[in-house]
């Protein structure tokens, strides 16, 4: 092991302790924390969007159905 992976072994625990210490002070109602854990970072990220996504309230749009009037005839060139 180099000297690098050494220390940050012999660290290991500090760092977790102020990465709890973080999460722990920096959490709040209106923003949350949340752990995503994953294998597969692109399904982790998929699922944390739709998580998202679902979070948010909307109403739905049920406007009238636009319609097009008919398109003018090609010009010739």
């Amino acid at each position: 092991m180099s000297p690098i992976e050494v220390e940050s072994y012999r660290k290991w625990w500090d760092y977790t302790r102020a990465y709890d210490e973080m999460l722990r002070r920096t959490e709040h109602e209106q923003a949350p924390w949340r752990i995503v854990p994953s294998d597969d970072k692109k399904r982790a990220r998929i699922n944390c969007i739709s998580h998202i996504l679902k979070t948010i309230p909307y109403a739905s749009n049920s406007t009238n159905q636009i319609s097009a009037s008919a398109r003018s005839d090609r010009p010739t060139i």
